[in-house]
């Protein structure tokens, strides 16, 4: 076989070959495209929205509005609520009226109050505030009440000596100090005391006014904070 007639061969064999490649290109296209009609794409869920609920008659409204079975509230006596009293048996001072007033004890001041200017002490030989009154009186002279009121404290101080303290209720409280060791019978904590009864005695306990003249020492507290004695003590003490 001549060149000439091989190259014809070889020209015709590669005809066939790329004919046969386009043949099989196009198969494949044509499959995959019927492929691809087959697949029907699922079908996208429907959710419906949730039905509208009508309010319940026990639901609060959103505004604030009117509850239904409110809760008892307190009984209201001068539009305040009524609490529990803190103790069965502390008296009150009516302010409207003139509670019964008694000097602890009979003797005159000597010594008065003085929370901001500082006075001299004979015992301590300094100045200092006074929280207090001293009233003299001898050794053992009896101290009373100076008005109704329950025992809230009884102790012996290293420096102001026996104490007792009466609660008068309504945050006032008296203080009767450098009293006698010796108490009467029933005085304790807790018990109730009237106005003028006595209490305890005058003694010589208080260790930073034993230079100063017999004397009960005597102070009064409202709502926890000293105030002037004289403002309550009877205006006929001397």
């Amino acid at each position: 076989m001549n060149y000439t007639a091989k190259r014809k061969l070889m020209n015709g064999s590669v005809y066939i070959v790329i004919g046969l490649v386009a043949l099989a290109v196009l198969l494949v296209s044509i499959a995959t495209v019927i492929g691809m009609r087959g697949k029907k794409p699922a079908p996208t869920p429907t959710v419906d929205p949730p039905a509208a609920s009508s309010p319940s008659k026990d639901d609060k409204p959103a505004d604030g509005g009117e509850q239904n079975d409110p809760l008892p509230s307190l009984p209201v006596i001068n539009n305040s609520p009524t609490l529990p009293p803190t103790s069965d048996h502390k008296p009150v001072i009516d302010p409207t009226d003139d509670p019964v007033l008694y000097l602890p004890v009979s003797g005159t001041v000597f010594k008065g109050y003085s929370m901001d200017l500082p006075v001299y002490s004979l015992t301590m030989n300094d100045y200092r505030v006074h929280t207090g009154v001293d009233i003299s009186a001898e050794i053992g002279s009896g101290v009373v009440a100076l008005t109704d009121g329950t025992v809230s404290a009884l102790w012996s101080d290293p420096m102001m000596g026996m104490c007792i303290s009466v609660d008068h209720g309504q945050g006032l409280v008296s203080h009767y100090k450098n009293l006698s060791a010796d108490l009467p019978e029933g005085i304790a904590v807790g018990a109730a005391v009237k106005a003028g009864q006595t209490i305890g005695a005058v003694g010589d306990s208080c260790l930073v006014e034993l230079a100063e003249t017999e004397h009960l020492h005597f102070e009064l507290t409202k709502d926890g904070k000293h105030i002037d004695p004289l403002t309550y003590l009877p205006k006929d003490e001397g």
